[in-house]
């Protein structure tokens, strides 16, 4: 099994830029989990909410 990992410059860590996401961004929803996530100008930016 192949380990892949977020990189650090891909995590949101701006407060402002994670509020923003959860409101405005795509997502997608599983029974576990919730990934959202902001396409644009600039690195992505997602945020996985278990």
């Amino acid at each position: 099994m192949s380990s892949r990992k977020l990189g650090r410059g891909l995590k949101l860590k701006n407060r402002g830029a994670l509020e923003l996401t959860l409101r405005a961004g795509k997502v997608v929803r599983t029974p576990y989990f919730r990934l959202c996530y902001q396409a644009g100008e600039g690195p992505p930016g997602v945020a996985f909410l278990a």
